[in-house]
């Protein structure tokens, strides 16, 4: 019992913190290098993200293209294509770049979410122990070097929150930066909405009325007419496809609560969740004891900001979660806001000399980690080994194709790298019936039988389109992965 007293002891508590950071880097790094340098899609529909930074870079706005070749539906905000536009113009088609983009998104929000909780502590090791934190949660470990949009937006948000919350004192220069970034957010990934408001509310927290009404101009106007641009040079596109369309696409009560569910059988998840209700319970607040001086006084705290904000990311989280294509990565915001809170869990109870909990919590949350991470890797493993058969895939449809073709494929990766141009790039908007006049697009044109190649995720494909007969590889498919299926054009009779 001494010694495990003397090991959980205060002196050794950033001891453990340090080596939890060490030891989830060391599993972390191999998974980033990884998908990094992994030639094909990594299962979560990044090529799609490439035919609107080539409309960019074309000079024509990519929500424009809807209805008319190569018929591209635009998922994410513009910001994010211009990104990946730059990486295309100095290195031609690839993923890696948009990868190392969503690994440095990753690399922001931890210093984000580290620096807040140093400011609002004054303490080094709460710093510490929400990076650490940051770094365990799965949600981060499983999107981090994914060519999608959600961290690059989510290192905007954070970079403006840290911003107004490590300072009282607004500049002009500081509050421009604040408003660009904020909105840089909104035009990244366009559900990243709630930084907006927790930022404005710090400004009213303060006082700082003057600050509040520059802020809320600047994002205002400036997103107004962002957008009024965009639509006005797509004919309408950028608003239909953003907000008209979407709410057609389908939400589905009943599944609203399996991420969330999945999200809470995670281990880090549960040992935050006991840690953060010990903390709630230690507050005299807690259970209605304090006074209105008290509460009034707790309102204008930027602590009380902070765990506000954590509750409505984890609610919109949770509600959202219901719509088509959700996936862990809507619960991002939550998990780095997580670490954050736990910093704050971290400092309170070494103040409260309890360092025994607090090193406890953290050797749970270090195995938890670990746990995940190791899962991770192996299906890092799996992908490669998933490898051989998409270059199978690849060299065998390159037979089949002449300069200058255009083909269709659910991986566009495959179509580039056999020669071939593609369309239809976010296939789902085309095929599920949520747009009908969209999926009388796909229809017509499959069926006109144009295109020489098909890479499709459907074993079935050729029974609904018969102008078009399935190629066998002589590679097993894979076992993790989504496996795509070769199909050419029959030849005319």
């Amino acid at each position: 019992m001494e010694t495990i007293q003397k090991v959980f002891s205060a002196k050794n508590l950033p001891f453990i913190v340090k080596a939890g950071i060490g030891i989830l880097l060391s599993l972390l790094v191999p998974v980033v290098v990884s998908r990094t340098i992994y030639p094909f899609d990594l299962g979560h529909l990044e090529a799609f993200c490439l035919m609107p930074a080539e409309h960019l870079l074309a000079g024509k706005n990519p929500f424009s293209f809807a209805f008319t070749p190569p018929y591209s539906m635009v998922t994410y905000g513009p910001a994010f294509y211009v990104l990946l536009a730059v990486g295309l113009k100095i290195f031609g088609f690839q993923f890696w770049w948009g990868r190392i983009l969503s690994t440095l998104g990753f690399a922001v929000c931890v210093w984000a979410v580290a620096r807040i909780a140093k400011h609002l502590t004054g303490d080094r090791d709460a710093m510490l122990a929400a990076a650490f934190l940051a770094l365990a949660f799965f949600p981060g470990q499983t999107w981090v070097a994914m060519m999608r949009s959600d961290l690059i937006a989510l290192a905007f948000s954070l970079s403006a929150l840290c911003l107004v919350l490590t300072t009282e004192k607004f500049g002009a220069g500081r509050l421009l930066a604040v408003v660009l970034l904020a909105t840089a957010a909104f035009f990244t990934k366009q559900t990243f909405l709630l930084h907006v408001g927790v930022i404005g509310l710090r400004f009213l927290q303060l006082g700082r009325r003057r600050e509040f009404a520059a802020y809320a101009g600047g994002v205002g106007l400036l997103t107004a007419g962002v957008m009024f641009f965009l639509d006005y040079t797509s004919d309408g596109g950028y608003l239909w496809q953003h907000f008209l369309h979407a709410r057609n696409l389908p939400f589905g009560i009943e599944i609203l609560p399996f991420q969330f569910v999945q999200l809470l059988k995670l281990p880090t998840t549960l040992v935050f969740g006991a840690a953060l209700l010990i903390f709630l319970v230690g507050k005299p607040d807690f259970l209605g004891r304090a006074n209105r001086a008290d509460l009034i006084s707790a309102l204008r705290r930027p602590e009380t900001l902070v765990l506000f904000y954590f509750a409505a990311a984890l609610a919109a989280a949770v509600m959202s979660a219901g719509r088509i294509g959700a996936n862990i990565n809507y619960f991002l915001e939550a998990t780095f806001l997580m670490a954050l809170v736990f910093g704050l869990i971290y400092h309170d109870f070494k103040r409260k000399s309890r360092p025994a909990l607090a090193s406890a919590l953290v050797v749970l949350f270090i195995l938890g980690g670990v746990v995940q991470l190791v899962r991770t890797l192996r299906g890092e493993y799996f992908r490669w080994e998933s490898r051989p058969y998409y270059e199978e895939v690849t060299a065998t449809a390159a037979r089949f194709v002449t300069p200058g073709s255009v083909c269709v494929s659910v991986f566009p990766e495959i179509a580039r790298r056999a020669g071939c141009a593609y369309y239809f790039d976010d296939y789902a908007e085309y095929t599920r019936g949520w747009e009908p006049s969209l999926d009388a697009i796909f229809d017509r044109e499959i069926k006109s039988g144009k295109f020489p190649v098909v890479i499709w995720n459907d074993p079935d494909f050729h029974e609904k389109y018969p102008e078009y007969e399935p190629v066998k590889m002589t590679r097993a498919l894979p076992e993790r992965f989504p496996p795509p299926y070769l199909y050419v054009r029959k030849p005319a009779p």
